[in-house]
């Protein structure tokens, strides 16, 4: 991610900060349900971002024990497969907190305009009747264990 995403990063959590830090003081009702429908919201892309940046600094550590111009034979073998492991956890992680910042629909989902397809709302299903299913069961071959339809 680029530094204005990290810094927009950096702004997210400290509001998630900021929200925690007005539960633990005295508020209203109204002002309690507000927060915590909020943070209901931000936890899974605070868990996100936090996991992403876990990532990345093992991903530095390791970078740095590889650039070691002395290595240790105990680490060399796990090293740069670990790495590429923790780069692809750091892109999907990183893709996720693309989705999860994308403008949410009326039923607040997102998904569909990040290219996930939802299955097909009951009402919209095609119906088959009893008479239709049976005859697709009957045309269709029989089973190979032997046991017939």
């Amino acid at each position: 991610m680029s530094n204005a995403s990290e810094a927009k990063l950096d702004i997210l959590l400290a509001h998630h900060a900021s929200l925690e830090a007005q539960l633990l003081g005295q508020v209203s009702s109204e002002d309690y349900v507000r927060i915590t429908r909020e943070l209901a919201e931000l936890n899974p892309l605070i868990d996100a971002v936090k996991a992403y940046r876990a990532a990345n600094a093992e991903i530095a550590g390791i970078d740095a024990l590889i650039a070691d111009p002395r290595p240790s034979p105990r680490c060399a073998p796990w090293r740069k497969p670990k790495r590429e492991t923790l780069e692809a956890r750091s892109v999907e992680l990183a893709q996720q907190i693309r989705v999860a910042l994308l403008p949410k629909d009326a039923d607040g989902r997102s998904q569909r305009r990040a290219g996930k397809s939802a299955p097909a709302p009951a009402a919209t299903r095609p119906r088959f009747s009893p008479a239709t299913c049976f005859r697709i069961m009957s045309a269709s071959p029989p089973c190979r264990a032997g046991r017939s339809r």
